[in-house]
């Protein structure tokens, strides 16, 4: 399972909302096109909820991107700082999902509350278990690792090509495990 092509469809908008797998760079240019004016910054911490076909209804939130950061990637959030980094073992804080190849420098929607194939890579991961920190960025595994749990986050599907359906509810990683 690659990172899918969602139909991810906003159901309460704000005016000018960029789409849900779309990334923009400060100052508002990106792809695809948005309409003019936008300010990719002053959308940060923003919520909406959206909806898709295959994976229900989900809440996002709009974060600024950290480097390497790929479609899938989960990620550990500060909205007070304005940033994002990769998540990896050890780390604690707030953890959504990259919607898109959202990189330094540009914005995006992560998902924060549904359900959204992540990035496992080659781990093999069963259905139903806790999801926790690898020492690999931007990678997950269900191998239990003391600390490196991360609240809020379950498996629905074994591994398929380095993508793991897992639902999520406003996820942390708070050094249970």
């Amino acid at each position: 399972m690659a990172f899918p092509a969602t139909a991810y469809i906003i159901t309460d908008p704000i005016v000018g909302t960029p789409p849900i797998t779309s990334t923009l760079v400060a100052g508002g240019s990106g792809t695809p096109a948005v309409p003019c004016g936008i300010q990719a910054e002053n959308y940060v911490g923003k919520r909406v909820r959206a909806w898709d076909p295959t994976y229900g209804e989900a809440e996002f939130i709009y974060l600024k991107g950290a480097a390497s950061t790929a479609a899938g990637t989960p990620v550990i959030y500060d909205e007070n700082a304005n940033t994002t980094t990769l998540g990896v073992a050890g780390s604690r804080g707030p953890v959504a999902i990259a919607m898109a190849a959202n990189i330094a420098g540009q914005y995006g929607w992560y998902l924060i509350a549904g359900s959204i194939p992540v990035n496992t890579g080659a781990n093999t991961v069963a259905s139903g278990a806790p999801m926790y920190w690898t020492s690999t960025a931007g990678s997950l595994d269900d191998a239990v690792v003391s600390g490196d749990k991360i609240d809020g986050m379950v498996s629905k599907a074994a591994n398929s090509g380095g993508f793991t359906l897992v639902q999520v509810d406003r996820p942390v990683a708070n050094g249970n495990g």
